[in-house]
């Protein structure tokens, strides 16, 4: 027997339901209900959309309980019926009659006699009707012949190998690559069907075990591959670095140095009193020794260990060298090994590569003002001067001076550091003054130093014929080198006593070295003593120039720095940090490395080679007061009044208003920012 089927139409389900059996002249217990259309009731349009249900006629049971339609009406009226239901119920197929769908991938086509759906084309793929491949949306019919080619990306495997520098392994850099394949999306039955996809990627490792022994054997790697690692890069599923091949590394020796007893920096802090003020009477630590103290042990080098290379070679080691030592008056070596002081002083060490200088600086401890009474102060040491430092007096030391009171229209000259413990007014202090010595006489000791290599040259020329040499003795000499003077470089002599006076001039602030090499030099360019003077003695003075000047070239550490609370109408100079820890500076010139003041700067300049911090700048009256670094920089300030000027490199900024936390540099385009 048949089933009796038919499609009703309704407001809602119910109302649709309630038609078909009335129509059928039956209860609901006796049908099969499918919804076609979910009655849609404004939930997404204003306009209501009919239900649709295919009512289908049971075959009688004369076994099952009848129910009452009744039931079945108050159960129909319970259904809760959600969005989430809808969307559920609408996805399936429903009635296809001149619609098209999206299933497992395949466009399926309806029948139907008046209705053609219409097919639009999407992204990564290509779409053929009858064999024709159509980009625009096309009309389509249950006889269409139609075939859907998706794209697919391909990503290739990257690799590469690298041996390290120092050639005990080898590298392989392996970043996977990827397969993106796209498939249909699935659609409903609609008319209109456009054609969406999915991404799904997957990893493709692509590199073959035998590419990489290839490219192991182009780079000439024979030692140390191992080929358990080659085999797990092949298969990585991300990004890694594996080490493929690899031998003992050389182990390189260690130089010798010196493990000094304890540290010999000096410290520049204020002390901390209980009320929480500053004493700036201790503001600087400074190191010292006694008499029969250690000062330092010499460690040997240590001696490095052979390696091998990937390309199978033998890896020399480089040998740690001895460290060198050259001990000042006042210090003696024990051993070999132990330096130790023989008087009270203040250790100053100074490196150079493999090569280190220790002197022991004395004190000069002066309890009174420093005036006409007493007339200046030059001294190869420390000096600390208990009072203060009066008009037009002059002050200089190798090494540090610390005065305890004023300094008031003077001039301090310090090889290394400065403090002061009040303040400084209309007064001059250069710290460092060796260093900038040594720059200020830089082109008249590269013009010596030149020429001198000059007349050595011409020298080892007419050594180098026989017949010439032969001619040469202790006692003409002096006559060879002053006839290739005379002849080649006849300004020799002028330049040579210009360099003397500059040096000796402020022999009690430069080096030793440099002091005694001008000098024996002047007396042997010069003066012309001794009157007989060997080769050898010019060439031994011309081996030593070459040692200092390599010495001045990179011993380029900061010697001198400033300390003091309060400075007015001054000019202070320095190659290292100038740090001004009181009430701050009042029309005075600053020139250091690093300039750091903790009060305000008011009139005047600072020059930093690295950084300035300050903590207020300018007045409320408006004075010009000028900050500059270099291009690489930097300038910090707390408070900026208006008209504060910086200067980082060529850019200029000057403060319209005041400014809270400036913090400026220059960015990669060299443009002055603020951060």
């Amino acid at each position: 027997m048949a089933t009796q089927s038919i499609l009703s139409k309704g407001k809602d389900v119910q109302d649709a339901l309630q038609s078909a059996l009335k129509l059928l002249g039956v209860k609901k217990e006796e049908v099969d209900i499918e919804i076609v259309e979910q009655g849609r009731k404004r939930f997404f349009r204003k306009s209501s959309k009919p239900a649709i249900i295919r009512v289908n006629r049971k075959q009688q049971d004369p076994n099952k309980e009848d129910h009452s339609y009744e039931g079945i009406a108050q159960a129909i009226r319970d259904v809760e019926i959600t969005e989430e239901m809808i969307t559920a119920l609408t996805s399936s197929k429903g009635h296809v009659d001149g619609k098209a769908w999206i299933e497992d991938g395949e466009v399926q086509v309806g029948t139907a006699n008046n209705a053609y759906p219409t097919l639009i084309p999407g992204n990564n793929m290509h779409v053929y009707v009858d064999e024709v491949h159509v980009e625009q949306p096309t009309i389509i019919t249950s006889t269409s012949h139609l075939r859907v080619e998706m794209s697919s990306d391909v990503t290739p495997t990257q690799w590469s190998i690298d041996v390290s520098e120092d050639q005990s392994k080898v590298n392989l850099h392996v970043t996977p690559g990827s397969r993106t394949a796209y498939v249909l999306k699935e659609h409903r039955p609609s008319s209109k069907v456009a054609l969406e996809s999915n991404a799904h990627q997957t990893v493709e490792n692509d590199v073959k075990q035998e590419d990489i022994l290839k490219a192991l054997e182009k780079k000439g790697v024979i030692d140390g591959i191992n080929i358990e690692v080659i085999l797990e890069a092949i298969q990585a599923t991300e990004e890694r670095t594996f080490v493929i091949a690899e031998c003992e590394p050389v182990t390189h020796g260690q130089d010798g140095y010196i493990e000094f007893s304890k540290n010999f920096s000096e410290q520049v802090t204020p002390k901390v009193l209980e009320d929480g003020s500053l004493d700036y009477r201790e503001i600087r630590k400074i190191p010292s020794v006694s008499s029969g103290e250690v000062i330092g042990t010499i460690r040997e080098p240590v001696p490095g260990k052979a390696g091998r290379t990937v390309f199978g070679e033998t890896a020399n080691p480089r040998q740690g060298k001895p460290v060198s030592v050259k001990l000042g008056q006042g210090l003696h070596l024990v051993n070999d090994k132990k330096i130790i002081s023989l008087q009270d002083g203040r250790p100053k060490i100074r490196h150079h590569k493999h090569y280190v200088d220790i002197t022991l600086l004395e004190k000069l401890i002066l309890t009174n003002d420093i005036n006409i009474s007493t007339g200046n102060v030059r001294f190869g040491g420390d000096i600390d001067i208990h009072g203060s430092v009066e008009e037009a007096m002059e002050v200089e030391a190798k090494g540090n001076i610390n005065v305890n009171g004023f300094i008031s229209g003077a001039t301090i000259v310090s090889g290394d550091a400065v403090t002061v413990t009040k303040n400084v007014l209309k007064s001059k202090i250069m710290s460092g003054e060796a260093s900038f010595m040594l720059e200020e006489v830089g082109e008249n000791l590269d013009s010596v130093t030149q020429k001198f290599t000059g007349i050595m040259s011409a020298v080892k020329q007419l050594q180098s014929k026989p017949k010439i040499r032969e001619q040469i003795t202790n006692e003409n000499a002096r006559s060879l080198i002053n006839a290739i003077i005379n002849q080649k470089y006849p300004s020799f002599p002028t330049l040579m006593k210009e360099l003397y006076r500059n040096i000796v001039k402020h022999e009690h602030t430069i080096d030793k070295e440099w002091v005694e090499l001008v000098k024996k030099m002047n007396k042997l360019f010069v003066l012309q003593l001794p009157r007989h003077a060997p080769i050898e003695d010019y060439q031994s003075l011309y081996d030593e120039l070459l040692t200092l000047t390599e010495f001045k070239e990179t011993d380029t550490e900061p010697k001198g720095s400033v300390t003091f609370p309060y400075a007015i109408n001054s000019t202070i100079q320095c190659d290292g940090l100038i740090e001004v820890l009181g009430d701050g500076c009042y029309n005075t010139n600053m020139f250091g490395q690093y300039v750091y003041v903790n009060g305000f700067v008011r009139a005047g300049e600072i020059y930093a080679k690295e950084e300035i911090k300050v903590y207020e700048v300018g007045s409320q009256s408006g004075i010009k007061t000028y900050l500059r670094v270099p291009s690489h920089g930097t300038i910090e300030i707390s408070y900026a009044h208006e008209d504060t000027v910086i200067q980082i490199g060529k850019r200029i900024h000057t403060f319209t208003i005041a400014r809270s936390n400036v913090k400026a540099k220059l960015n990669e385009d060299g443009e002055l920012v603020f951060h």
